[in-house]
């Protein structure tokens, strides 16, 4: 976070932009939806070069990203009277209860960009979640560093 809050200072100018007189505070909204919008788009191309299933997670977070912006756009939420847009960051995981011979490396690939999602924290894990019969379901967030990425709004 404070790597983010330096590339918005430095999209105002160098250092010695600072000590000036004049310096128009706070930062304009562009400059600062700019610095944002660039280090998220830096920080998924480092991903992108993750080894091993870096340029996977990179699409998984890309059509995730594209799924909730097309649920924003073209879905609203009936559990409102208003009929609010549908503000999606959640990814909920099931597991299959049983699996046979062809979908064992598949499965196992599944489990490594799985845990690479997390350990690189394009998406954080939250238990809490519970089915429709009330089991408990993890439940993944996207990163909000990258909701502007692609033009999602956060939500409660």
């Amino acid at each position: 976070m404070l790597n983010l809050v330096r590339s918005i200072f430095f999209t105002v100018g160098p250092y010695d932009s600072f000590s000036k007189s004049g310096l128009a505070l706070p930062i304009p909204a562009h400059q600062q939806n700019f610095a944002i919008r660039e280090y998220a788009s830096n920080f998924m191309e480092r991903i992108g070069y993750a080894p091993g299933t870096g340029p996977k997670m990179e699409r998984v977070a890309k059509a995730f990203g594209e799924a909730s912006h097309w649920l924003l756009k073209n879905r609203n939420s009936k559990n409102q009277n208003r009929n609010p847009p549908w503000q999606t960051f959640v990814l909920w995981c099931w597991t299959a209860s049983h699996s046979e011979y062809p979908l064992d490396m598949f499965i196992k690939e599944c489990k490594t960009i799985y845990g690479d999602l997390l350990k690189y924290a394009i998406f954080l894990r939250d238990s809490r979640g519970k089915s429709a019969r009330g089991a408990v379901v993890p439940r993944l967030y996207l990163r909000r560093l990258l909701l502007p990425l692609y033009v999602l709004t956060p939500s409660q």
